[in-house]
């Protein structure tokens, strides 16, 4: 009977240590993320912590990182269907357990390094810094393309009304009808949306310098000038 039990729990304890990692391939399944969105997929592939599939609603190829998910559950390569639930380990939880054992139940969370993955992770994590710059930098765009077009337009009616230009008989003055206000719209729309740009640009680029820099402790450098008996010197502190 000893043995019996002994046998179970350690068939327990493979069965939920099996379930606490994502699975490397999938034909199809159901991911929920960390902001409750339900996506069914199918082909899914895991690896370096990115998990790309194919959604099977609008039939493309999507993908998302590990630290997105909040629930899984998918088909394995025998065709019986497994669940995974994402578990919060910190070093934390493990207190008086092995250093070593420590170590490896702790989550390891990966450091993206490419600006695009860690664009691209901004937005799934609807970072409000990185967003609020891309709507600004989109609306700039806007301005840029109508404030250009208006230019276009206004010199398209310039030319046109100076090659439909009337000699009055007796003054022998022209009388054009053309108007630069278009124009004047246009360079005015053109100058704000370059400014907006710019704006949007450099907080888009803020909020990816800022991931890049978590968790990355600056050192602060204090000096001070000390006197006694034997003179004056300088102290350094870091």
């Amino acid at each position: 009977m000893k043995k019996l039990i002994t046998a179970l729990a350690i068939a327990f304890g493979a069965f939920c240590f099996s379930q606490s990692s994502l699975p490397q391939s999938s034909p199809k399944g159901t991911i929920i993320t960390k902001t409750n969105q339900t996506i069914e997929f199918k082909n899914l592939k895991f690896e370096k912590g990115k998990i790309t599939y194919i959604d099977k609603n609008t039939n493309t190829e999507d993908f998302l990182y590990d630290n997105s998910v909040k629930s899984m559950s998918y088909q394995d390569n025998e065709g019986n269907m497994q669940t995974y639930k994402a578990q919060d380990y910190v070093a934390e939880d493990f207190k008086g357990s092995n250093p070593e054992l420590k170590s490896t139940k702790s989550k390891t969370v990966l450091k993206l390094t490419s600006d695009r993955e860690i664009k691209d992770f901004l937005i799934q994590n609807q970072n409000q810094a990185y967003l609020s710059g891309k709507r600004l930098n989109n609306t700039g765009t806007a301005f840029l393309i109508g404030g250009g077009a208006c230019v276009i337009i206004g010199a398209a009616i310039n030319l046109s009304s100076a090659d439909s230009v009337t000699v009055s008989e007796y003054n022998q003055k022209s009388d054009s009808k053309g108007s630069p206000i278009p124009i004047i719209i246009g360079l005015a729309g053109m100058g704000v949306g370059a400014v907006m740009k710019i704006s949007g640009h450099s907080q888009m680029k803020k909020a990816v310098e800022a991931y890049k820099s978590a968790g990355v402790k600056k050192t602060t450098t204090s000096y001070y000038a000390l006197a006694d008996n034997k003179g004056l010197g300088l102290q350094i502190k870091f």
